[in-house]
């Protein structure tokens, strides 16, 4: 079996095609890239990328600082902790050094002020620095541990020329494209690309499979357990361009680039052609519509020749102005009659509130002579009883019945005593003159009164008189107001000849215009015509050439691909198998007996056949995917260890393994399995894993845990 490819062989076996229509050059300019194509090489680099040491510290909410510090080993690292403590805290920060991609949560990402990880490539010892105390934050990577970093610092010799350090920018976007630049460099890594369609284009750009995005085959988050690769890796097939370079798989470079400028120079045909349909529909859109107004403008003039000249519209206009004027004229006259009736109206009303008012006044009067009528009658009695009593004489006692003395009677006189009991007298009971004046008085009074009582009734007569007269008056001034004619008929017809005119006078203006365009019309059919004739004349032309010539470029690309497609089967055919026998075995040890075999296909996908049915990684049970998972990456790794293959960094965080391990026994067989790993490579790799299930914490030695009490947090 040959091992080895052939760029000329390539070329003259894609030439030996299409000899009939391309020359060599033309196929060999085609295909030239600007990298050779034996750029992949599964062989391993070599390269290990283990972490030393993490330090980190800030200031949280209420202004409570706080500070993180862990040294690490060869082997499995592990983290015990409750959910929600911390620990997928620790490993963003870890991915953010480690990438310039930061995923910290927004709620606590402004906490971090400082941050450390002094890692190991190989060997090689480096330290990276994000000072995020600033808005704009500092990033640098020097060649030498956080010890050496702390010395520098303390005598002032950072800022001055270092040999050891590697890059020092500001801004995550700056720090991520070093860290990118770094890390291909190490590991061979580069830019997989890919065509896609963002949502709010109209058409496809390419995409490259960065850094951050391969770092996804490092850091194992737990949202992604149900993807083998990530969420979102079917876009431009990424989790499949993520095997490739991990496993360095030979043709990986050239047929990735073949492919994408193949469905580029596609794209580009399919926008030509999306431009021709949508100008030829826009023409026949236009003709359409032109034909359609032609042939109504056709039945408009056609209906125009059977119009009368409107002479009857003069008709209309006199009845119309005759009706303004009566109706002008009706109104003007009702308007006078109502103006004479509301006068009528309230004179006859001012003439009964008069009246009204006179006869209330007149009992009002008459109400008082009785009063004072009744208060010269009492005063009248008063003066006569009185009379009565002053004028009598008294000859005996009536209590004794001794004879009242003469001399007693001249005493009474004399002195004011009673003849009778003796008592002083000091006052009259009445005085009988005051009395007879206040009754002249009242007489007086009394006499006025009636006589102002008669001129009222004088006044009233009067006002009756006038009344029957105003009377006669409004209810003639109704009479007048109620015979006269209303203009609601008038009125109405007048709306129905201004609706008449309006209608007639459109149509006159229709058939005026349809005149006065019909030649203007006339020409615009004869262009259509013309219009018509010649579209029909482009649709039997073929392409234009442009269109011919890539689609043959086209055709060439796909026949090359897949020749390549077949050579790198046959290139990596070994490596691959033994991938397969390493993934199936690590699954089985973990428990999932009921997986026999384990298959790379042709595009690079995992199928698992499980109870002798092929099934996709997406179509396992949620337990189940985790366990291939880890199996899968644990397999890449050993492909490196074991065989000396593929490009992994030897590295894995895993984050909270076994949360979806809902059976005691496939948890077991997970333990088990680390800490044969633990064991067996330990000083071949390095795996973080942070978890919330306590049964992980016996699977590395205790210099390697750091296990919290419940609810306790990690910093």
């Amino acid at each position: 079996m040959k091992t080895t490819f052939s760029y000329n062989k390539f070329i003259k076996y894609v030439h030996d095609k299409f000899s009939d229509t391309l020359s060599e050059e033309e196929i060999e300019t085609l295909f030239q890239l600007s990298e050779s194509y034996n750029k992949d090489d599964p062989k391993s680099q070599g390269k290990i990328l283990s972490i030393n040491k993490l330090f980190f510290s800030g200031v949280k909410l209420g202004n409570i600082p706080f500070s993180y510090k862990r040294e690490f080993q060869k082997g499995i690292n592990i983290w015990i902790a409750d959910n929600f403590k911390g620990k997928s805290t620790v490993f963003k920060i870890i991915k953010f050094c480690l990438t310039g991609n930061n995923t910290i949560k927004g709620a606590i990402k402004d906490w971090f002020k400082d941050i450390f990880l002094e890692f190991d490539l190989s060997g090689a010892i480096y330290t990276v620095h994000i000072d995020a105390s600033a808005y704009h934050i500092s990033c640098a990577l020097y060649q030498f541990n956080i010890d050496e970093y702390q010395r520098l610092e303390k005598e002032n010799k950072l800022a001055l020329n270092n040999p050891n350090e590697i890059f020092k920018v500001r801004g995550e976007k700056n720090f991520s494209e070093k860290m990118e630049e770094f890390f291909f460099k190490e590991f061979a890594y580069y830019n997989l690309q890919f065509k896609t369609r963002p949502s709010n284009k109209n058409e496809s750009v390419k995409g490259n499979v960065s850094w951050a995005t391969y770092f996804k085959s490092i850091y194992l988050e737990s949202s992604n357990y149900e993807y083998l690769y990530f969420n979102e890796e079917n876009i431009g097939k990424q989790g499949t361009k993520i095997l490739e370079m991990l496993l360095g798989l030979k043709l990986t470079y050239p047929i990735n680039q073949l492919t994408l400028l193949r469905d580029l120079k596609a794209e580009k045909i399919r926008n030509a052609q999306f431009v021709l349909e949508k100008t030829a529909k826009g023409k026949t859109d236009d003709l359409d519509k032109l034909t359609t107004e032609l042939e109504g403008i056709e039945r408009k003039l056609e209906e125009s020749n059977k119009l009368n000249d409107f002479q009857s519209l003069e008709n209309i206009l006199n009845e119309y102005r005759e009706l303004e004027t009566s109706i002008t004229k009706n109104k003007t006259e009702r308007n006078n009659l109502q103006t004479v009736y509301d006068l009528a109206d309230k004179k006859l009303n001012d003439l009964e509130s008069e009246i009204k008012q006179f006869s209330d006044d007149i009992r009002g009067r008459e109400g008082e002579v009785t009063k004072i009528g009744k208060d010269v009658l009492q005063k009248e009695l008063f003066v006569d009883t009185d009379s009565f009593f002053t004028n009598l004489e008294v000859h005996e006692c009536p209590h004794c019945e001794h004879p009242v003395s003469t001399a007693k009677k001249a005493e009474e006189i004399s002195l004011h005593k009673c003849s009778l009991c003796g008592t002083s007298v000091t006052t009259k009971k009445s005085d009988d003159e005051l009395q007879k004046e206040q009754i002249a008085k009242l007489k007086e009074e009394k006499a006025e009164v009636v006589k102002n009582i008669e001129l009222v009734k004088k006044q009233l007569e009067e006002k009756r008189s006038h009344l029957s007269s105003t009377k006669t008056e409004y209810n003639k001034s109704l009479d007048n107001l109620q015979k006269h004619p209303t203009t609601s008929e008038q009125e109405q017809r007048l709306n129905q000849l201004g609706d008449l005119l309006r209608q007639q006078t459109e149509e006159q203006r229709k058939y005026q215009e349809a005149i006065r365009k019909k030649d203007d019309y006339l020409q615009s059919k004869a262009v259509l015509q013309y219009r018509i004739t010649e579209l029909r004349k482009q649709e039997e032309i073929m392409q234009p050439d442009e269109s011919i010539k890539l689609e043959k470029e086209i055709e060439v690309l796909s026949y090359g691909i897949q020749g390549l497609v077949q050579k790198r089967k046959l290139l990596n055919d070994e490596t691959l198998q033994m991938f397969q026998t390493l993934i199936l075995a690590q699954i089985q040890e973990f428990g999932t007996s009921t997986i026999t075999e384990v298959k790379i296909d042709e595009k690079y996908d995992l199928i698992l056949v499980q109870h002798g049915k092929e099934e996709k990684f997406e179509e396992l049970v949620e337990g189940e995917k985790l366990r291939v998972k880890l199996a899968f990456y644990l397999a890449i790794i050993q492909l490196d260890i074991d065989h000396q293959l593929g490009r992994h960094p030897r590295f894995l965080i895993f984050d909270a393994p076994g949360s979806e391990e809902m059976i005691p026994l496939h948890l077991q067989g997970l333990v088990d399995n680390l800490k044969s790993i633990n064991l067996k490579f330990q000083d071949n790799l390095q795996i973080f894993i942070g978890s919330a299930v306590r049964d992980f914490t016996d699977i590395t030695e205790p210099s390697k845990s750091e296990i919290k009490q419940q609810g306790e947090f990690l910093f």
